[in-house]
């Protein structure tokens, strides 16, 4: 069998990244959505006390905030009954299209 030599390929990585929002709002927003959709969830409890890109604490009322935009965008739904689950009906890039004009 004929080993034939090859040129080393060089490693190309591709990521899949838009520009970072210019407002403190809009970075918060863009972060909820990331870590929401992904490995924190959705729901109050993961989110009590977190700190945001703009440094502020995430208060009960900003989440809320954040929750009543998904659910208006048919993103999430939440059964309207304190302390119910937040339920992700779309995935991580869907809402940051869906939202991009928040952004």
């Amino acid at each position: 069998m004929d080993v034939q030599e090859t040129e080393p390929r060089p490693l190309v990585l591709i990521r899949d990244r838009t520009e970072a929002p210019e407002s403190p709002s809009g970075r918060d927003l863009a972060a909820f959505l990331r870590l929401a959709f992904g490995p924190r969830g959705a729901d109050w409890p993961a989110w009590e006390g977190a700190v945001m890109p703009s440094g502020e604490v995430m208060t009960r009322e900003r989440w809320a905030a954040y929750v009543r935009l998904l659910v208006r965008a048919r993103l999430a739904t939440r059964a309207p009954v304190a302390g119910a689950p937040v339920r992700l009906l779309a995935t991580k890039r869907q809402a940051l299209a869906a939202l991009a004009g928040l952004l």
